[in-house]
């Protein structure tokens, strides 16, 4: 009996509370150092398939790939043994092209279990809605899958005030920023942005927002919107013509122009057409034959109208210069661009909105700007002298399905917003509705 008391007492205490009541619990394993599964025997991918995907992780390691890096130098951060490294790696070849992994691409390291110090899972995000999931199963064994998550499209509206910069109003309206480029680009040809918005102008829209898994991943286009600026109200509905979307007002006439009001999406005047500028360099009074926009170095320059290259090259005073030839009697230039964009030379077909190069200072010029001429018959002509015709309205095959469609999107309009700088930011909250 003595002897009996005496083996219980040397036996670990989880296995000797668990003998009470002829129960016998087997005593825990120690947690690996590394990982709990690391001693496993290999499994064949086809049962590592099996892992349940929704097991809840004990932890989660954010990574994302580093400018000028790479998906396996990435991975190599995991201090993964070699062995498994090379089957990680080997795993995610099967599926795409590691070097074609983009920067900033984010990548999850996932543990399973309480203790585990390298990862069972790794879950690289491929897009919005497309991961990569890496199953660890077992010794220099990884299996990699790839899934795309469905997308599911909602409608958003968002409504705001203009008190300094339409930039900052779409801030102050709980939208993300970056959606006043798709705002302004659809008003291009009706006002120039970099110096038509004032304090006081309204904006509302609808756009398509695009979930997957429940979560927002992203914007689609936008449905409908009215921007109101110096008592004129411009509206627009996205409609699709042939299958081509375009935008149109609600009663079905093109948005679109022959050309755009502006070659840069946000940008100030710092100097207009006139017939006598006082020149900042040759400190002479001379004309001025177009449109100065100041710019930092390097901002997108977009042809204003559809066109062929003339002229790409260096020409003197007006620096690096691109001359677009359009239909009929126009023809506009780009000065003092610190480079082309790619693919632009002489002879090349280019279209509105394209980026074609990028403000610079070359040439006569005493800092970053653009130059911007347009010449009509060969003769130069202010740009915000002439009216230029619309583009073709709807069809008429295609009106009575295009009101249909125009009356939804005009009712999906959130109401204007009243609110003022001190209000918005703290009560504007992007509005969401199936």
């Amino acid at each position: 009996m003595l002897k009996s008391a005496l083996a219980l007492l040397t036996l670990p205490l989880g296995f000797a509370l668990g003998c009470v009541g002829n129960t016998q619990v087997p005593p825990p394993l120690p947690p690996n150092p590394l990982r709990s599964d690391l001693n496993a025997a290999p499994t064949t991918a086809k049962a590592a398939q099996t892992i349940d995907p929704y097991l809840s992780p004990f932890a989660v390691r954010d990574l994302y790939v580093a400018p000028r890096s790479s998906l396996s130098k990435t991975i190599a951060k995991l201090a993964l043994p070699q062995a498994e490294q090379t089957a990680l790696i080997a795993s995610l070849e099967a599926q795409i092209d590691p070097s074609r992994i983009a920067s900033g691409t984010h990548l999850k390291a996932i543990t399973l279990h309480q203790g585990d110090l390298l990862p069972s899972r790794v879950e690289t995000e491929l897009s919005a809605n497309e991961i990569l999931t890496s199953e660890h199963c077992g010794p220099t064994c990884w299996t990699s899958t790839k899934k795309t998550l469905p997308i599911e499209h909602r409608t958003a509206a968002f409504a705001g005030v203009v008190t300094s910069t339409l930039w900052n109003s779409a801030g102050e309206a709980g939208m993300d920023q970056q959606l006043t480029t798709k705002l302004t680009d659809v008003f291009a040809w009706q006002f120039d942005s970099s110096r038509e918005v004032q304090s006081g102008d309204r904006w509302r829209m609808t756009i398509d927002q695009l979930f997957a898994a429940g979560k927002p991943v992203g914007y689609g286009e936008i449905i409908a919107a009215e921007y109101s600026r110096g008592g004129n109200i411009y509206a627009a509905v996205r409609y699709d013509t042939d299958g081509t979307p375009h935008f149109y007002t609600p009663k079905g006439d093109s948005l679109r122009r022959l050309f755009l009001k502006s070659p840069l999406r946000f940008a100030r005047v710092t100097s207009g057409f006139s017939k006598g500028r006082f020149h900042p360099i040759l400190r002479v009074r001379r004309p001025h034959r177009g449109i100065d926009y100041g710019a930092p170095r390097g901002t997108p320059v977009m042809a204003v109208g559809d066109g062929e290259v003339t002229v790409a090259g260096r020409r003197g005073p007006s620096g690096n210069m691109i001359a677009l030839k359009h239909t009929g009697p126009y023809e506009t230039q780009y000065k003092h661009l610190s480079r082309f964009a790619t693919g632009i030379k002489a002879g090349s077909k280019v279209t509105s909105g394209q980026v074609i190069g990028y403000v610079g200072a070359t040439g006569r010029a005493t800092g970053p700007h653009l130059h911007f001429e347009l010449h009509v018959n060969g003769r130069y002509v202010d740009p915000e002298g002439v009216a230029f015709p619309a583009a073709d309205p709807v069809p008429a095959r295609e009106i009575d399905k295009f009101r249909l469609v125009s009356n939804q999107a005009v009712a999906s309009l959130p109401p204007w917003s009243k609110e003022t700088i001190n209000t918005a930011a703290v009560r504007r909250k992007p509005v969401a509705a199936e």
